[in-house]
């Protein structure tokens, strides 16, 4: 596999692991102090009889470790674009 591919595919695996380290956390969070993600949540909820605070925090730890990871993917793919341009690494990234 090329150099190229195989950064990408790194990076894509990263960013994908960012999101399922952040629901963990997320659903840590939840079960170690539910009064923390209440706290938090709790006022946007509607149904609020069936309401589980694990869940939640591990929904909402799952996009936010998305949107890190993607950020981190943009950020290693411009950087790894801008090496391939400028000739920095003649080798492959």
């Amino acid at each position: 596999m090329p150099k190229i591919l195989q950064s990408f595919g790194l990076i894509v695996f990263g960013g994908l692991l960012a999101g399922v380290l952040g629901g963990l956390f997320g659903a840590g969070i939840g079960s170690i102090s539910p009064e923390f993600v209440s706290d938090l949540f709790l006022g946007w909820i509607k149904n609020k009889e069936n309401w589980d605070p694990v869940r939640y925090g591990t929904a909402v730890g799952a996009v936010v470790g998305l949107f890190l990871g993607v950020g981190t993917m943009v950020f290693s793919i411009l950087i790894a674009t801008i090496s391939r341009i400028f000739g920095r690494n003649e080798k492959g990234v």
